[in-house]
């Protein structure tokens, strides 16, 4: 969140010591763009889903996206947030190249939430009974 936000604050990328020349050959003239993605898309879903999986909390609204319906949607949602985390720094690299070993750790990162999520006694834990 603090990522996203920082260059949600300013575009430019100067609270993160970024620089513009970053996304040349890119679809951006800022960081306004992946600042909301990264932030809304990678730090408050994150933290939502947390609670979901802390809480369980039977949320009919929450399901709507949930394409595994044997399953709470919390699960499903950290199975999403583990294939938005590659694709995020796979398109973060393809667009701007590899410039930090952070990318490399949230790339793993991504591997273990899918990891993590789909091994059997916790695909069962979140089984709707």
């Amino acid at each position: 969140m603090l990522g996203g936000f920082s260059l949600i604050i300013e575009p430019s990328g100067t609270l993160l010591q970024m620089s513009p020349a970053l996304l040349e050959g890119s679809p951006f003239k800022d960081f306004l763009i992946p600042g909301l993605a990264l932030g809304f898309l990678l730090g408050v879903f994150p933290a939502f889903i947390s609670y979901g999986l802390l809480a369980r909390p039977n949320w009919r609204w929450a399901g709507a996206l949930n394409i595994y319906p044997d399953r709470h949607w919390a699960w499903t949602y950290s199975l999403y947030l583990g294939i938005m985390l590659i694709f995020w720094i796979d398109v973060q690299v393809m667009a701007i190249g590899y410039w930090h070993i952070i990318q490399s750790v949230y790339a793993f990162l991504g591997l273990i939430i899918l990891t993590f999520t789909l091994m059997p006694g916790v695909m069962a834990y979140f089984a709707r009974r």
